[in-house]
């Protein structure tokens, strides 16, 4: 159901500056936020595709890195094209590739990402476990047996007994009754035989 890029880290770059950072996918561009650096600059930034219908071989990624300038048009350091043919047959790829520059010549700078597709048909790419985010408490050997007991969810009687009356109080209160709502030592007495 998407293709996601994560865009980590571009080494290898001449001088200081900020870069920006332009991803393709069926058309569809996204930019970056402008990052900072000298001879590296981290984005840690994820752009997301969503896929109405699966992957073809012929399908690409490209990637451009720009010199980000306020005033001045964004000047291309170089690029990328990425087939994804690959995705088509596994749902994960990481990658380091090296830059193309202007005459499609190799050049030092590295770009350090990963592509994950989810095909809308669920065959390639279910989720994985490793990307859900919240940890899950590991279950005790035996805890869901009946001879234990669990003593974080016992309450004492006496604690019952006063957040029954508690309740009674704000559901009087609730309806206007302030006079029905404090209970005489009575009630409590007959609260206690009926939970018992």
């Amino acid at each position: 159901m998407a293709l996601i890029l994560n865009v980590r880290l571009l080494e290898g770059l001449d001088g200081k500056g900020e870069r920006l950072l332009k991803a393709t996918f069926r058309d569809n561009v996204q930019t970056s936020n402008a990052a900072s650096g000298r001879d590296s600059v981290y984005f840690g930034q994820q752009f997301k595709w969503p896929v109405g219908r699966r992957i073809e071989i012929t399908d690409v990624l490209e990637i451009r890195v720009y010199n980000f300038s306020k005033y001045l048009a964004n000047k291309m350091i170089g690029s990328l094209t990425i087939s994804l043919q690959q995705l088509v047959h596994e749902s994960s790829l990481k990658l380091r590739e090296q830059l193309i520059d202007a005459n499609h010549s190799t050049m030092r700078a590295t770009l350090d990402f990963e592509i994950n597709y989810y095909s809308p048909d669920s065959q390639i790419g279910d989720w994985r476990q490793d990307e859900f985010d919240y940890p899950v408490p590991p279950m005790r050997p035996g805890a869901a047996g009946e001879d234990q007991e669990d003593n974080a969810s016992r309450i004492s009687f006496s604690d019952a007994q006063s957040l029954i009356k508690e309740n009674r109080n704000m559901l009087a209160l609730a309806q206007g009754d302030e006079a029905g709502s404090l209970m005489t030592g009575e009630d409590d007495a007959s609260l206690g035989n009926a939970m018992r």
